[in-house]
């Protein structure tokens, strides 16, 4: 499993509610993909322009192929002009530990 983080400053507290509704519209899209599993919305309390989308996905390629998407990227090309800089993606895989080993799963 892969967890996909991204990261928007957007510009000013009036853009906020426009730029989540563009990213409901992306989870809704996204919903709709193989390999897709949970996310969520977080406002930061002291920046309530700093916005972190999580997002779970089965595999590295499963997200990756919904990120190159022409869905994907027609719908996220809108918050680009909203945002106080670009956006950005960190992706994390899981792992287990035990006894002093690591044990990937993947």
């Amino acid at each position: 499993m892969v967890r996909v983080i991204i990261e928007h400053q957007v510009k000013d507290t009036k853009e906020v509610e426009p730029v989540i509704e563009i990213i409901r519209e992306l989870r809704n899209e996204a919903m709709k993909r193989p390999g897709y599993l949970t996310g969520e919305t977080l406002v930061n309390t002291e920046d309530k322009c700093n916005l972190l989308v999580i997002s779970s996905w089965r595999s590295p390629k499963d997200w990756q192929e919904w990120d190159t998407s022409e869905v994907r990227l027609k719908i996220t090309q809108p918050i680009n002009q909203l945002l106080a800089k670009p956006y950005t993606v960190r992706s994390f895989e899981y792992y287990l530990q035990r006894e002093n080993r690591v044990w990937s799963t993947f």
